[in-house]
């Protein structure tokens, strides 16, 4: 009898919980500046379709018929909503993926299983809000490149978790595009699709809303730093992602517009002279000491190759470096790199981005000395030396004491280097690990941050 009353008392609670889960979304009216997805509800093959932040006197246009928001505001999850054409369309929220596929972009974005794949990547853990875990300072993930902001979200969702809830996004604020500040600035923008209320909120409320705001930025434990060189591109990144869910990510990410070098000076000497205690110092082999502040970095950028020095030196110990480049000669340029100025990254792989294949396909790039390259240093410094002994016993039987003429000692001075630069010479290795053609959309390089011991 107790274990069959047990069970019971199970049973019950499990639809207890059911039923609180039920009502929640059941009960998630829609407001205005929501974004909803519209199914057919008679037609599963036809195209889903994306509305823009809701607004009372708007429509959706779709391929059978106009949807009025004004049905959809106050309607719920699955609710029916019908065209001026009486064609029905189901309620949805959008997913992710959904929403970052769909929406209007002025550049490409990274699909969804592409981001997936970067975040995955990075293998970030980290704990809640009061959950004892060891987490050494703030985790900082760098992403150069905002571009359509779709990777933006993805990075975000993945450390949302380590930071409390946000205070209300203000409506007048939106995140300066600055690359000194990480604070919100009242300024005209767009907000997520709701009318100008500054009529009926006072500016003192305004400002309040800001100091709240910023002042909860401040005990953040998890911070994405998303840069981009276009003001347009950074501004229609941040609609993109205030207007998902409420805003539910916004307040993870600080937005900024310029020149990748410049940030980083920027970000060092607003930390020191702020007194800022997650920067680690270390010393380069040369005798330089770097400032290091980022736990990961992701470099969505034309010529990454370029920067690859400027974020090693402020990339964590152990930190991930993430290059997505559409072409594999890009990041062969990325590997070069590294090899010529001895940069502090470890290649922990290569991988070329394929529709259908989740983990992508793994390629083999890697600067190697090639055994008929040796032989052929080995030749030149054979024939080198030999030329070398025959001249001095030339010169010792006749007796002759005449000294070098300079250019000579010049010319040989230039074919001994020359000698070594050919004994440094390295060909690339650039080949998939499997032998399938090639018909990948892009290519992700890794690298781990090495310590200087």
């Amino acid at each position: 009898m107790k274990f069959s009353s047990g069970i019971s008392c199970l049973r019950a609670s499990r639809a207890a919980v059911s039923h609180n889960l039920n009502r929640w979304y059941s009960h998630q009216v829609y407001q205005e500046g929501d974004i909803v997805l519209l199914r057919q509800k008679h037609d599963a093959s036809s195209r889903p379709i994306l509305t823009k932040p809701l607004r009372k006197d708007a429509v959706t246009p779709t391929h059978r018929g106009s949807v009025s928001h004004s049905q959809i505001i106050g309607a719920r999850v699955r609710d029916v909503a019908r065209s001026n054409s009486a064609v029905e369309f189901r309620i949805h929220d959008p997913t992710l993926g959904e929403y970052t596929s769909l929406t209007p972009r002025v550049v490409t974005p990274i699909y969804p299983g592409d981001a997936n794949l970067i975040v995955s990547l990075l293998d970030i853990h980290l704990a809640t809000p009061g959950q004892q875990y060891p987490q050494d300072g703030t985790l900082e993930i760098l992403e150069a490149g905002t571009g359509h902001g779709a990777l933006t979200l993805y990075l975000a969702r993945a450390i949302h978790g380590a930071n409390t809830s946000p205070p209300e996004i203000p409506r007048l604020g939106q995140a300066s595009l600055k690359t000194s500040k990480n604070d919100l600035s009242i300024e005209d923008s767009e907000t997520n699709g709701e009318q100008n209320t500054s009529s009926n909120t006072s500016d003192l409320e305004d400002q309040e809303a800001l100091d709240s705001f910023n002042q909860w930025k401040l005990s953040r434990r998890a911070i994405l730093h998303t840069l981009d060189i276009s003001p347009k591109h950074s501004r229609d990144a941040k609609k993109v992602v205030r207007n998902f869910r409420r805003g539910m990510y916004y307040g993870d990410i600080d937005f900024y517009t310029g020149d990748l070098p410049d940030w980083v000076t920027d970000q060092v000497t607003s930390r020191q002279d702020s007194g800022v205690d997650n920067i680690r110092a270390s010393t380069s082999p040369e005798g330089e000491t770097t400032k290091s502040f980022l736990s990961h970095a992701i470099l969505d950028l034309p010529s990454a190759h370029i920067h690859l020095s400027t974020v090693a030196d402020v990339l964590q110990p152990n930190g991930m470096l993430v290059v997505f480049n559409p072409s594999i000669t890009q990041i062969v340029q990325c590997v070069e790199r590294v090899k010529a100025e001895r940069l502090p990254l470890m290649l922990d792989r290569v991988v070329e981005l394929e529709s259908g294949k989740s983990e992508g396909r793994t390629w083999d790039v890697r600067a190697v000395k090639t055994k008929v390259m040796e032989r052929r240093v080995q030749q030149v410094d054979s024939t080198e030396s030999n030329a070398a002994i025959e001249s001095n016993g030339d010169g010792a039987e006749s007796g002759d004491s005449e000294s070098v003429p300079p250019e000579m000692g010049e010319r040989d001075d230039e074919q001994s280097q020359d000698s070594k630069n050919r004994d440094q010479e390295y060909v690339m290795v650039c080949r998939p690990k499997v032998g399938e053609r090639v018909t990948g959309g892009g290519f992700l390089g890794v690298w781990r941050k090495m310590t200087y011991d």
